[in-house]
């Protein structure tokens, strides 16, 4: 159950942003993100950024504000785009196989459904270069994404490389190389007549009496009388 519980819960932070990043751009898709809102936005920004600047003439806002829209959707399918990758990437620190593939086509799904919607919005228009713009956010994101992927791959090799090598625990059995002089010490070869007895010295002979040596005291000499003269 717990197990279950926190599978539902790393759902809900890997997935969760995905779907509401999503609801957002199906708002900004309507009414609430069409032309007038965007420009009526763009002149109130400007002006609290920098009050002591005249307002822009009518052509120039109309400039800036196609320039915003535009940039506005490299951006917002930018970061949909790196949602799907976290989505689909669920935690792992490397890169999964397909994962790209899959955030390449959920985002380009994604954006031609939302042009096929604007189609039944009033004042909104479905456009292809709109569609195109997405695809270039996409496949921006996509190329980031890689690289810092790639990046965090070389750091952990890097690092393991630098590492120092874990000491090998030798047996008794195996020789010992000396770290100075690098001479290696012959293996301590088990002794085939251990528990023997050992009958020779330096080559002679040894005569080893099996019988229990007399601790007994032995008794004083009796004394001797003396010679007559």
């Amino acid at each position: 159950m717990r197990n279950r519980s926190s599978r539902t819960l790393l759902a809900l932070l890997y997935i969760g942003p995905l779907l509401l990043w999503m609801g957002v751009i199906f708002v900004s898709s309507t009414s609430a993100g069409d032309y007038p809102t965007s420009m009526r936005l763009i002149q109130h920004s400007l002006n609290w950024l920098v009050p002591e600047q005249p307002p822009l003439d009518v052509s120039t806002l109309y400039k800036v504000n196609n320039a915003a829209r535009k940039l506005a959707h490299v951006v917002t399918y930018g970061i949909l785009t790196l949602l799907v990758v976290r989505a689909v990437q669920f935690g792992q620190p490397r890169l999964k196989r397909g994962a790209f593939g899959a955030a390449f086509l959920v985002s380009l799904l994604y954006a031609i459904g939302d042009e096929w919607h604007r189609r039944f919005v009033p004042q909104r228009h479905a456009k292809f270069v709109d569609l195109v713009i997405d695809s270039v956010g996409i496949t921006l994101t996509l190329g980031g994404t890689w690289f810092w992927f790639a990046l965090k791959d070389w750091e952990r090799r890097l690092a393991a490389f630098a590492a120092p090598a874990p000491r090998a625990i030798s047996t008794p059995d195996e020789p010992q190389t000396d770290a100075v002089t690098g001479v290696q010490d012959e293996p301590i070869l088990p002794d085939d007549n251990a528990g023997e007895p050992v009958t020779q010295i330096a080559g002679q002979p040894l005569h080893v009496s099996h019988h229990a040596p007399n601790l007994a005291p032995s008794a004083p000499p009796t004394p001797q009388p003396p010679d007559a003269p």
